[in-house]
């Protein structure tokens, strides 16, 4: 009794309020031959999650000399320094204190009791509440969120140097050639130690194995770019106007990471790797990519009346395969009517544009690795191997993309409303896929130039300046965007399945299927909750083992008929993409006080809430959330939730559309109140104090913690909730200086 006597908040063990703040100091002068511009900064930000956080030091050098009457030089060099205090995130039940929070349960203390109740200094461990020798049912062990939060070391410092260097010459008035080199590296060092044999406050992990955890990483990417251009801007007659643009680019990228990991030191006192003695392996990547492109555009205007443009893009990639060619031909055009300018219109009118443009697009940004044979190091019982990494596909070539766009501009009543619509069409088409080929080539990995995506949709855009006056200006903005996609061709597949089991073994899946929305989630359909025997008898059905449902139990669709719930039933349960989305801007101004407002919307988008999967499967004795008190518990009772069963030998936490929730939110993204003030004390020249929020509220009816997520840059995981802290909301209080 002395063990389960506790009501421990163990989200407010974890999390805090962080501090922030932005500091910036700039220097700028010179005369008409020289100017330069100084700046030095830092920002720190506390995180939410306690002893997390971040510390940037930056600086900016910019110089301009004007060398001749027809020749200036530019130079900017940008330096920045980051280091991080990190956890882990996702479905890493282990190590992210979130899931353990939510998982922990209430009634016991995150440090070790005593008999009398007296708590003593050292965490108490993972197994702390199974007091039984020989339990009926063991509680399912769970690490110490508080342990996670203050023992787990995650860093990474990271140096970031950018530096560019050019030279401009102006030809004669309408001619300016400008040739510019910049170089990019970028450094990141990341280093993680999980302890777990002193305090023995961690769950082991590698399979209950791993007491303790030390990994290192090393990434670095190198981007040189080497650009001349020429620009050509006359007017002819004061009728005729000619701009023409030519552009010769190189871009060199290279990006590597290595990745070293292992387990089990003798102490959580030593943190490196060379005293691990379990499952060492050191594992990583080398993907470069050269780029050289040519570009000519140029554009026609006939008395500010009729606007006319062509382009050329030839570009050259090493991502090609060796049996494809390197260079690709992608044409543009377009025409811009300005009807305002032939008085033909109401005065009220002050602009209207309608234009025509269509474009064939590439892109290449994709590993030279895909194209060639190449093998890769790995460690095979601690001895050194080398294997085969993919099976190359010198045929691959460039994604393309040809797309036209119809638009309507317009500015009325002296340019207080400005109208604006687009309507676009794309084709898609020798998009990159991974064709996962028998594993009897040595490899799963096979892309090819086989996916075919058509899109279409709408760009609105309105603002409107009801008022400007001396002492008031309002300015209201509205944008909304509208897209339609439909996949067209997978190759010789139909669909494509994309499992997620290297995610905690989560058994959801996505699909990309011919004649639907790309990337829809993929799952059982259900309607509702068995609320008597009778009804579950009734129904037939019987799950894949066979075993039939009972009063309680998920009643899942059988969309075959066939009398079993199993793969077949899987349909497609919506898409992450949203019906349509934008944003809300509002500036208000009054003498010198400034009020900015900015809100985002977002309608029709699915988001799959993996989180709350956990919190409500009942089928283990974690922590699970109130809403499980409404679980059926009695026969005839009417609710949506069904019955705790350990283990889930009916399967009534398959993936489906129970997890499976509307993204949509309206979000108050910014808000900033700002007073601006000019000579002060005859020593500043102008400057202003101001107070802002972010993140201040968000409308939705998600039951997650935020429904903007971001658990990863690809398209495959947007919409997965994997147990991310959410965007915090931010209070800023400061001021800005110009002497």
């Amino acid at each position: 009794s002395y063990i389960f006597n506790e009501n421990t908040d163990w989200m407010d063990e974890v999390q805090e309020n962080g501090f922030t703040t932005e500091n910036l100091f700039r220097v700028e002068g010179g005369d008409e031959i020289a100017k330069y511009n100084i700046s030095f900064g830092y920002t720190g930000n506390d995180g939410t999650i306690r002893n997390t956080g971040s510390d940037r030091f930056h600086t900016l050098i910019s110089a301009n000399v004007l060398a001749s009457r027809k020749t200036d030089i530019f130079a900017n060099v940008g330096l920045a320094y980051i280091t991080s205090e990190l956890q882990n995130m996702g479905m890493t039940q282990q190590t992210n204190p979130m899931l353990a929070a939510y998982h922990s349960m209430p009634l016991i203390s995150p440090f070790k009791k005593q008999s009398d109740g007296s708590e003593l200094s050292n965490y108490a461990p993972y197994n702390f509440w199974n007091t039984s020798a020989v339990p009926m049912f063991a509680y399912d062990n769970v690490s110490n969120p508080l342990a996670i939060v203050n023992t787990v070391q995650g860093k990474d410092k990271i140096y970031d140097v950018n530096t560019q260097a050019g030279i401009n010459y102006r030809w004669n008035d309408y001619l300016t050639l400008t040739g510019m080199v910049n170089l990019y590296y970028n450094y990141t060092e990341e280093t993680m130690f999980v302890p777990g044999v002193t305090d023995q406050a961690i769950i082991p992990q590698l399979y209950g194995t791993g007491r303790n955890k030390v990994g290192n990483s090393v990434f670095t990417q190198e981007v040189n770019t080497y650009m001349l251009q020429g620009k050509y801007n006359r007017i002819f007659n004061r009728l005729h106007e000619v701009n023409l643009f030519a552009a010769a680019r190189m871009i060199m990228k290279s990006y590597e990471w290595d990745i070293s990991e292992g387990y089990n030191t003798a102490s959580d006192n030593y943190q490196t790797l060379d005293n691990t003695q379990n499952e060492k392996r050191t594992y990583g990547d080398l993907t470069e990519w050269n780029y050289l492109g040519f570009t000519l555009h140029g554009d026609y205007t006939f008395n500010k009346l009729l606007k006319g443009s062509l382009g050329l893009t030839v570009d050259g990639t090493s991502a090609s395969g060796t049996d494809a060619s390197r260079w690709g031909f992608f044409p543009s055009a377009g025409v811009t009517f300005m009807v305002a300018n032939t008085g033909i219109l109401p005065s009220s009118i002050n602009m209207l544009n309608v234009s025509a443009e269509g474009s064939l697009t590439g892109n290449s940004r994709f590993s030279s690795n895909y194209g060639k044979n190449y093998y890769t190091g790995n460690n095979f019982f601690n001895i050194g191997a080398i294997n085969r990494s993919n099976v190359p596909n010198t045929k691959l070539q460039w994604e393309k993309k040809s797309q036209l766009d119809l638009g309507l501009e317009m500015a009325l009543l002296d340019n207080r409303i400005h109208v604006g619509y687009n309507f676009f069409k794309s084709h898609a088409f020798d998009l990159l896929l991974n064709s996962n080929v028998s594993s009897v080539y040595g490899s799963y990995d096979y892309y090819e130039n086989s996916g075919t995506i058509d899109s279409y949709g709408h760009e609105m855009t309105l603002r409107v300046n009801p008022l400007h006056t001396r002492n008031w200006d309002i300015v209201l903005g509205v944008n909304m965007a509208v897209v339609n996609n439909e996949v067209k061709s997978l190759g010789n597949a139909q669909r494509m399945i994309i499992d997620y089991t290297g995610y905690n073994n989560d058994d959801a899946q996505m699909v990309m299927a011919v004649g639907a929305a790309p990337y829809e989630f993929y799952g059982y359909l259900t309607d509702g909750i068995y609320r008597t025997a009778a009804e579950a008898q009734n129904s037939g059905l019987v799950n894949s083992s066979g075993d039939a449902y009972q009063a309680g139990d998920v009643r899942f669709v059988d969309r075959n008929e066939d009398g079993i719930i199993n793969e077949n039933d899987k349909v497609g349960l919506g898409s992450t993409m949203p019906d349509f989305f934008g944003g809300i801007n509002l500036s208000v101004r009054y003498k010198r006080f400034v009020l900015d407002a900015n809100l985002a919307y977002s309608v029709g988008g699915k988001i799959y809430n993996a989180t709350r999967r956990e919190l409500e499967s009942m089928d283990n004795f974690y922590n699970q959330s109130t809403a499980v008190l409404n679980r059926w518990q009695v026969e005839g009772q009417q609710t949506s939730m069904p019955r705790a069963n350990y283990g889930d030998p009916l399967g009534n936490n398959l993936f489906s559309d129970r997890w499976i929730e509307s993204g949509d939110f309206l979000k108050l993204r910014s808000v900033k109140l700002a007073y601006n003030f000019d000579k002060l004390f005859n020593v500043i020249r102008s400057g202003s104090v101001f107070v802002a929020a972010e993140n201040l509220y968000t409308l939705t009816k998600y039951l997650g913690s935020d429904p903007e997520i971001a658990y990863s840059y690809s398209e495959q995981l947007r919409g997965f909730d994997y147990g991310k802290a959410a965007l915090p909301v931010t209070v800023k209080v400061g001021f800005n200086i110009n002497l």
